[in-house]
């Protein structure tokens, strides 16, 4: 018996198939700025130029509204690399502060936010803003699907509500009707 229980456990916990064994892990690519950033994380505070203070929308701003900002800022060109596009973390509520934050402050919880390996390399003109989304990408709700659905989901309960109050009517009357006739 024990041989059995053992063996069916070994199948069932042992990893089957290709890319289960050790070893087979893939692994994303580490980007060629990731020494350079493990060596100095804080390099965005030796720039001059990113010592302008700022506020930004305190509730829920966007990246779009934050990049703009930083933009007029420091009079540098913010830009955000192509693979970001779709790229909307949630940076909640931030705080508004009297004199304002620096603008290496915002860039560094921008490149924190939502990035794995989030990095802000220099360009000519200013920073682009690098890295790997791991936010979740917001979903378009359609209003008209969503209303389609609700008419489709809710109209069979509302025919099957109708339908029992019809049913226990009937036999409420029937239960009734017979008693009346054995009074007169």
């Amino acid at each position: 018996m024990r041989w059995v229980i053992g063996t069916a456990l070994a199948l069932v916990v042992l990893p089957a198939g290709p890319g289960c064994g050790p070893g087979e892990e893939k692994i994303p690519q580490k980007p060629s700025y990731l020494r350079a950033l493990e060596m100095n994380p804080f390099y965005l505070r030796a720039d001059p130029s990113l010592k302008a203070y700022f506020n930004v929308e305190p509730d829920h701003p966007k990246l779009s509204q934050i990049i703009a900002k930083l933009s007029e800022a420091t009079g540098l060109e913010m830009t955000v690399d192509g693979t970001l596009k779709n790229h909307e973390p949630d940076f909640g509520y931030i705080q508004p502060s009297k004199p304002g934050f620096y603008a290496w402050q915002i860039m560094e919880m921008v490149a924190q936010k939502g990035l794995q390996y989030g990095y802000w390399e220099k360009i000519e003109q200013g920073y682009r803003l690098t890295g790997i989304s791991v936010a979740p990408v917001p979903i378009a709700h359609d209003s008209n699907t969503a209303t389609l659905f609700w008419w489709l989901a809710g109209f069979p309960v509302l025919f099957l509500v109708f339908l029992a109050a019809f049913k226990f009517r009937s036999w409420r009357q029937q239960k009734i009707a017979p008693s009346d006739q054995a009074r007169s």
